[in-house]
């Protein structure tokens, strides 16, 4: 489903406070997961870090081999070499 964005919206600030939004969850899962294995003495296993967040194992290592491989970057560091690629993909995004 998309929506239209309101005009006060601009599409670049939702896409930053995502991101931070992005950036602070795996900021506090990974001082959770620190916090653990200082509690622990050791390194979890897949299992225990599943078990912790309430999830069944299998739940857990679908949700990591979703992001393993994926690496966070800048959409404009990628499109700078680009720059009227960037301007047709902000102007289809904004379109939406």
């Amino acid at each position: 489903m998309i929506a239209k964005l309101p005009a006060n919206v601009e599409l670049d600030d939702l896409i930053q406070v995502g991101l931070i939004g992005l950036s602070d969850a795996l900021s506090r899962f990974d001082a959770a997961v620190h916090k653990l294995e200082q509690r622990h003495g050791r390194a979890l296993s897949e299992g225990e870090i599943a078990r912790e967040m309430g999830l069944s194992l299998t739940d857990y290592q679908e949700l990591l081999g979703k992001v393993r491989g994926t690496q966070l970057i800048h959409l404009q560091d990628v499109c700078q070499l680009h720059s009227q690629s960037f301007a047709r993909l902000r102007t289809r995004l904004t379109q939406w």
